[in-house]
Order: C-alpha cells, then structure tokens, then sequence
C-alpha cells in the first residue's frame, strides 16, 4: 500500500493480538460485548457549517475514546504521511493547506461527499491486513474503530484510518497536478487544485477511493 521503498515498521503493540489486547487493557468479554453492542456506545447528533449541510457526528463514549486514542498513537506510528496531506497530521493544519495556495490566481476546491461514512470495516482491514498486520489485529482495530460496518465521524481513531485509506488516492491525485502543472493538497475530505494558468479540460484521474465505488470529483 505504501509503496516497494518504504518498509514499515509494526509496533510491538501491534504485533499480535494478545499484545494488542495486553497494550489495550481490553479483555474477551469486553472486546465481544463492543462488537455487539457499539451502536450504543456512540453518541450521534449533527453540526451545520455555513453553506454547507449539516454533518452527522458520532462522538463514541470515553470507555470507547480512550481505546481509539491508543490505537490511533501506535498507527500513526505506521502512517506515512505524503506531502500534500495537511489533515490530522503533525505540523499541518487548515492553515497550513491555504497557504499552499496563496499566490496562486486560479484555485478548485472539491468537498468529497460522505468521507468518513464511505470508508467501510472490511476496508479499513484489508489496508491494514496489506500492510503486514496480522489478521486477528486487523479485525480488533476494526471493531473498536469502527460502527455500523463504517468510519465514525467523531472517533479520534477515524482521522489516522482515513489517511491511510486514502495513500493511494493523494499518489494518483499528486500525479495528475504534476501532469496538470498545479499544486494539490488534502485536508481530509476537502481536496484543493491550484495554478497560476487558467484551468485546462483535463481526463479524470485514475483513482483510489477512499471508501465507496462512487466520488464526486
């Protein structure tokens, strides 16, 4: 997934799934009892931004929090991050994006529809089953991580997932700015295309979807 040169490094948390479970402090019983029930554990309620329909979160309890939060520090140990990310990574934020495009005259910006939501649990450990993961850890992180088959606007472990999940995607995307002679960034689901010439009709790009089949590009 993250390409012939990069080797990567499993974290001994990771390893395997009693180190994942001791790393966790997540017993059997527990671990079986979020499998069935998380639907409950979540919290769901909307926010409205200007201009914009109003966005489902879904905020998990803290029992559930606190394990997403380990799980996301030892992935983001695994996330490499590309350079045009400025979402949920180090050093990067919404500013940071903006300022990528600051002198230049002519800038698309592109809202994918339904990021997180898309982004379903057999995805989420396929990539990580790809990335040398063992298949019962996979299958934890996914449980834990995960409600309803899908990424959960709100968990804290949802940010480092997608990022992952959209490797591929920022490659083929950085690949056509190149072509195109225009500089591409993402913050999470809001993709940005800049360049000092006007827009040119171009072919659309061989993509990697972060989640579902579709994407409004």
């Amino acid at each position: 997934m993250f390409g012939k040169n990069i080797r990567i490094v499993i974290p001994p948390e990771l390893a395997d799934e009693a180190a994942l479970l001791a790393y966790l402090n997540l017993g059997a019983d527990e671990l079986k009892k979020i499998r069935y029930y998380r639907a409950r554990m979540y919290h769901n309620f909307s926010i409205g931004r200007a201009g914009r329909k109003n966005r489902i979160i879904n905020a998990p309890d803290e029992r559930l929090k606190f394990l997403q939060r380990k799980i996301a520090k030892k992935l983001n140990e695994i996330y490499r991050r590309r350079n045009p990310v400025h979402g949920f990574v180090a050093e990067r934020s919404v500013k940071t994006n903006a300022l990528a495009h600051k002198r230049c005259k002519y800038v698309v910006n592109i809202d994918l529809k339904d990021f997180f939501p898309t982004i379903s649990q057999t995805r989420i450990e396929g990539m990580l089953s790809s990335l040398g993961l063992n298949s019962k850890v996979a299958k934890i992180i996914g449980i834990v991580c995960c409600n309803k088959g899908r990424l959960p606007q709100g968990a804290p472990s949802s940010p480092v997932l997608s990022n992952m999940i959209c490797f591929r995607l920022d490659k083929s995307l950085m690949t056509f700015a190149k072509e195109a002679r225009c500089i591409y960034t993402r913050y999470a689901d809001d993709i940005t295309f800049s360049s000092h010439h006007p827009p040119q009709p171009f072919s659309r790009p061989s993509s990697h979807q972060p989640g579902a089949s579709r994407r409004n590009f």
